[in-house]
This record gives C-alpha cells, sequence and structure tokens, in this order.
C-alpha cells in the first residue's frame, strides 16, 4: 500500500498522463507499461534492442566460424585419408592375393584326393 500511494501520487504529477482510474493495485513491476511515451521508457527499449542486436550479431558470427572450423576439420580429414588411401588399398590388394594363392585349386570334397 506505501508503493501503491507514492505511485498514484507520481502518475497524478506525471506530464501527460491525468488518467489514474486504471492504475489502482499496481505494483512497481507495472511501472513502465503505464509510461509508455516518455524518455525512461524509450531508452530502455533502444537498449534493449542494441543489446538484442548485439546478441544477434555476436550468434551469427560465432556461427560462421564454427561452421568454418568444421569445414577445415573435415578438409583436414580428407586429406588425411586420401595420402593413406593408396598405401591401405595396396595393403589389402595384398592380403586378398596371398590368401588365394594359399587356398587349394579344388573345392573342399575334391581337396582330399
Amino acid at each position: 500500500t506505501k508503493y501503491n500511494n507514492t505511485f498514484e501520487t507520481y502518475l497524478k504529477n506525471a506530464t501527460g498522463f491525468k488518467d489514474v482510474s486504471g492504475c489502482t493495485g499496481m505494483d512497481l513491476s507495472d511501472f513502465f507499461y503505464y509510461q509508455s511515451g516518455t524518455k525512461r521508457v524509450f531508452f530502455m527499449e533502444l537498449s534493449y534492442t542494441i543489446v538484442y542486436m548485439a546478441l544477434c550479431i555476436y550468434l551469427l558470427i560465432s556461427n560462421v566460424l564454427l561452421i568454418n572450423l568444421l569445414i577445415a576439420i573435415f578438409s583436414s580429414t580428407y586429406e588425411t585419408v586420401e595420402e593413406e588411401s593408396d598405401v591401405i588399398y595396396k595393403f589389402q590388394r595384398c592380403a586378398v592375393i596371398l590368401e588365394y594363392s594359399e587356398r587349394p585349386v579344388f573345392p573342399n570334397p575334391l581337396n582330399a584326393l
């Protein structure tokens, strides 16, 4: 009640604010909703807008940098695999040739002969 009386007194003395009939029973958190035309609320909205824009720019730049980093990591991994792929292919081909050279010529029932 102490804050409500102070709030109503402020609204009666505020410039350009004559009707305080709908403002009874309010607390201080609703103060800025009834002051929508004053400079204080304008600067608060402006500061919120600036902070919101700065956050959006920060998130956009950080996402671009992280995607760039991911592409660089994929590129490095691809180059490493590309360099080792010829060696891996030759080892696997050699293993297949050795496996088939040591097998018997005939299938299972006939190889006992």
